[in-house]
């Protein structure tokens, strides 16, 4: 974002971290890994349904909406060009998460959380029959694939329901499959590999001109190393040979998911703040940029702790007590 002219007109060290949005990939690949590792021993097991339903719900929603709501204070101050964000059909969309043919998502990120939603519902079908759940997911997978090869399925919803991006999914599942199946195999070499393959494609992405970012390619080498990277840290855990994490990086962890929605809305008022300073003081590139991300990172960590935290913990005691007085009826 400071790259843009009336900021800085370029990127800061000459472009590094220009792959930065690789984190996306990462994202659908733990994704994928977490609902199958969570929930693999309630398939085919109907009575669990409706509570996998409210606990996806409560991880997603609660926080999401709070920060659309951050956003659409700011929006009445400074609205969009279109007035989007004032359509009533586009504000129940984006509240349920649901995609729409012609318009971006008002919050920029919340299209990844479509993708999200997406893939629970599908997955869902192997708690009321693992065989149907999974012909259902091969043939989702079989229709991605032959998108990634052929280029078909351009236009809405197709586009949406074959992106590349929901093959990452899978990976996710693989990595989750084979822990649960298979004895560990080789962590620290499977991670080292992994870091490798997603940081090589990284700079390869920020360095390469005309690199292709937005074929299926380079999508299938970030999941690629995402999944072998979990896999080794996974297994490293496993095994007692990965278990000591720093207790920042245990916080930034806790703090992802409101990290990944706030983090735009509070460089956009960053930037706007950077504008003004601008015209009374020197400000390098690359410092700002060191700025931006820390204060952006620090923010986001206390809305985590102060917002997001107490937030799930009242709707999971609410979901509590909801299955509880369900089950002694």
């Amino acid at each position: 974002m400071l790259a843009a002219p009336k900021y800085f007109g370029e990127m800061a060290f000459h472009g590094l971290f220009k792959f930065a949005g690789a984190g996306v990939d990462f994202f659908f690949v733990l994704s994928g890994f977490i609902i199958f590792h969570v929930h693999r021993t309630d398939l085919g097991n109907p009575a669990r349904f409706s509570k996998y339903v409210a606990r996806r719900f409560v991880r997603i929603y609660p926080t999401y909406w709070v920060v659309l709501f951050i956003l659409g204070l700011i929006l009445v101050v400074s609205p969009s060009r279109d007035l989007y964000e004032r359509d009533v059909v586009a504000v129940v969309t984006n509240l349920l998460l649901l995609p729409a043919p012609d318009h971006e998502p008002i919050l920029g990120v919340a299209w990844t959380l479509q993708h999200e939603v997406l893939f629970y519902a599908l997955f869902s079908v192997l708690f009321f029959r693992i065989s149907l759940g999974v012909a259902v997911l091969t043939v989702w997978a079989a229709l991605i694939t032959w998108q990634m090869l052929t280029g078909d399925f351009r236009t809405f919803p197709a586009s949406f329901l074959f992106s590349t991006f929901n093959i990452q999914f899978f990976f996710g599942i693989a990595v989750a499959a084979a822990l649960w199946r298979l004895p560990p195999f080789r962590p620290g070499l499977m991670l080292s590999a992994g870091t490798m393959l997603f940081f090589a494609t990284g700079l390869a992405e920020s360095f390469i001109a005309n690199f292709p970012s937005q074929s299926s390619g380079p999508h299938l080498l970030y999941a690629s190393g995402a999944a072998l990277a979990l896999y080794g840290m996974a297994a490293g855990e496993r095994t007692g040979r990965l278990n000591t994490v720093p207790g920042w990086a245990v916080s930034l962890g806790t703090a992802s998911y409101s990290i990944y929605l706030l983090h735009t809305i509070v460089i956009m008022i960053l930037q706007q703040v950077i504008l003004f300073a601008r015209r009374f003081v020197p400000m390098p590139l690359e410092l700002t940029f060191i700025g931006v991300v820390a204060i952006t990172i620090l923010i986001c960590v206390y809305f985590s702790f102060f917002v997001e935290q107490p937030l799930l913990a009242w709707s999971r005691r609410a979901m509590t007590r909801k299955y509880a007085v369900s089950t002694a009826g």
